[in-house]
Order: C-alpha cells, then structure tokens, then sequence
C-alpha cells in the first residue's frame, strides 16, 4: 500500500495541530507490526514522507496548492504508483480531490476543525465528495454532509515526551495556598500556544484579558509559542507556563490542550468544539445561571469571545489552592489518547478502501 500524503505547510516549517498529528500518525503508521511487509512504503517528501508546502503565508499555500497537482502526478507515473491519497488540510483537500480523479485512485481527508461561518470550509468539508472523512471532533458529525463515509478518530499524544520532564518542581506547586512563583518573587506564566494572526484561535481576546488579569496579578506575564518555533521548543515553553490558556471561538479537538495536560498544566479554555466532551461535561456547556466560568476537576471552561471571561477564569485558576491536582487530573485524562490508536483506526480506513475500491 502506497500512500500519498498532502499538508499545504510542512511540518518542517511550521508547528501547527495539523501537522503535529501527521507526523505523529505516519511514525505510528511506520511502526505498525500489522504493516511490516514488502510493499508498504508512505511515499512523499524526504524524511517526513508528505507532499507539503514550504511557507505558512495564504498566497504560498494557494499557490502550493496547484503546484503540487504536477509535482504528485509526475511522482505516480515516473516513480513509484500511490494507492491513495490522504489529505489533512483545505487546500490540500482541493489537491487531493483533483488529483483523486486524474490518477484514478481514493481520497481521504482528515478534519481537523471546522468553522461555518467561513464559506470555503464549508464548501471543501461538507460539499465535495471524498472516498472517506475522518473528524478528529465529534461535534462535526452533527454537521449536515454530503460524505456519508465518516468515521470520527481523536487526536493522540506522545505522552512519553512529556512525562520524562515531570521530575521538575512545578512553579505553580503550592505551599499554604501560595504560589511558589510567588514566593521565589518570580512572575505567573500564562501560555498560548496557536496562530497569533488567526482570529480564530483568539489571541486578541487574549491580548485584552491580560490587561484585566493584571489588574489583579500585575506581574503576570504572557508566553507565546506561534508555530514558528520547533516542537521541542514548545514542550519547553509547557513546563515554563504555570497555566495554559486556550481562547479560541471555533476548534475541532485541541492537541494543545492534550499537550498542555500531558506536560501535568493546568488549564482555561473555551467551551468550542469537542473540549466539553474531553471535560466529560457532554455536547455543550451548562453554564450556572449569570456565570460564564465553569469550574471542573480538569480545569476552567468559560464562555468563548469574552476577555471578561477569559481574565475571570484566569484570576480564578490561580487563586485556585488546588491548582496542581487540576493538572495531575488533566494528565491523567491525556493518557487515555495514544496515537497507536489514531493510526491503527486510521489504517482500517485505508483498508476498507482498497478493498472497496
């Protein structure tokens, strides 16, 4: 089986969810007893084994998008044939489909989030036919879709790369109900980990929370990590953060949130997507009446778009006396999330395929 996979931006150039998982499910896919045999081979970009992009920037992408159309087809025909195609972003789905009907062979696309509110989204993830969908979210099989073959497969962690750095003293460990940071005279460390120019992931909602946390804690201060860094550099930034803050309006299921807990964080974050079924708090959030914060045992949920909100989580949290047990009871939720798992679901997809195909 020869798989082609696409992604409009590598992952040796920008950290993103995306990319993240591609990587990690092709290393799962590679390691997979059930696949060590002659033929199988996940054919693509030296090292990482994709067809991606090589700049995060909109035009780049788009122009990725139609470059890659020749550069796959002449890969097919003059090296080595593909089985099928996987593809694990919008541009690359618009590739991926095209392509699917010049060579002949299955597409598979993996959602990783949707938005409604953006008209080509809409267009590519629930308009145009593919062969299989995978969702990483359970809240985008309620979306109404034309692909009926939908099969809803989470994200994984690579749990091990967190917890060899647990033997550290966390900052945010408590004596007497006092941060520790506070006590060294060190300052509380806030982390967000996403696309700062993606209005989407909320960072400006973010920007204008701060101003109000500062009122309360006024040496707290902001870690950013954008993409632009290396994963190793944000695993870093992980156990440097005393809280992780996820304030987006739209996600599918956050790997950084996944992150955040297998790195023992604890956590504040919108109520979008699948982050209220990973705060077994069901499909949606029963805020208590005139509350837009809900405290649970894995962290804060508040009420995405609000800086108000989002500073009021934060002031929470660390006022918190427990804030430490929230991010033992998030790591110990993060555990139940392998990427064996993903890939071996993900590889009964490919199965189904070829057979059917």
């Amino acid at each position: 089986m020869n798989i082609c996979y696409l992604i409009d931006v590598s992952p040796e150039k920008f950290t993103g969810g995306g990319q993240a998982h591609l990587v990690n499910l092709i290393r799962e896919i590679e390691n997979f007893s059930g696949l060590k045999r002659p033929g199988l081979s996940l054919a693509g970009r030296p090292g990482l084994n994709i067809f991606g992009g090589q700049n995060s920037h909109l035009v780049f992408r788009l122009c990725w998008m139609l470059y890659v159309i020749p550069q796959v087809t002449f890969h097919h025909f003059f090296k080595q044939r593909f089985d099928l195609i996987h593809a694990h972003s919008i541009p690359a789905m618009v590739s991926g489909k095209v392509l699917s009907v010049i060579l002949g062979i299955p597409v598979v696309v993996t959602v990783h989030g949707y938005n409604g509110n953006r008209r080509l989204e809409k267009l590519v993830l629930t308009k145009i036919k593919y062969d299989a969908q995978i969702t990483v979210s359970r809240n985008f099989l309620q979306v109404p879709n034309i692909n009926k073959n939908l099969v809803y497969i989470p994200n994984g962690i690579d749990i091990v790369k967190f917890t060899k750095l647990h033997n550290r003293i966390r900052r945010f460990a408590l004596q007497s109900g006092v941060l520790l940071r506070r006590i060294n005279f060190q300052s509380p460390r806030i982390l967000f980990v996403g696309r700062k120019n993606d209005q989407v992931k909320g960072f400006q909602i973010l920007l204008k929370a701060m101003k109000l946390v500062k009122q309360e804690i006024s040496d707290a201060k902001l870690l950013v990590a954008d993409g632009s860094i290396s994963q190793d550099q944000v695993v870093n930034l992980y156990y440097q953060a005393d809280l992780f803050v996820l304030p987006s309006l739209s996600e599918g299921f956050p790997l950084t949130l996944l992150e955040a807990w297998a790195a023992k964080l604890p956590v504040v974050v919108t109520a979008v997507g699948d982050i209220p079924y990973l705060f077994k708090l069901g499909s949606f959030v029963n805020f208590p009446v005139n509350e837009d914060v809900c405290e649970t045992s894995l962290g804060y949920v508040i009420r995405p778009g609000s800086s108000q909100s989002l500073a009021r989580g934060i002031i929470m949290a660390f006022n918190n006396n427990h804030l430490a047990k929230l991010g033992e009871n998030g790591y110990n939720q993060a555990k139940e999330f392998k990427w064996e798992k993903t890939a071996g679901e993900t590889i009964k997809v490919y199965q189904k395929i070829c057979l059917r195909s």
